[in-house]
């Protein structure tokens, strides 16, 4: 149970200081938590993509069609 935490000075000071709700302090920080997973996810994918030389090539093959950015 969470009830001492509620119930600290400090916790209450933080909450009158944000003029915020608690619902509203748990939400922003399990949306930052989530956020900071999802990058570590895309940092970890891009570096197992650099290390692939097969990937590294092909993309390097598909990147340079005449100097032309394509859309899709």
């Amino acid at each position: 149970r969470l009830d001492f935490i509620y119930k600290s000075t400090w916790f209450v000071n933080i909450k009158d200081e944000l003029k915020t709700s608690m619902s509203a302090i748990y939400k922003e920080a399990l949306e930052a938590y989530l956020e900071k997973k999802e990058l570590e996810k895309w940092e970890k994918g891009a570096l197992l993509a650099s290390a692939d030389k097969d990937y590294v090539s092909l993309s390097k093959e598909l990147g340079n069609i005449d100097g032309k950015i394509h859309e899709y």
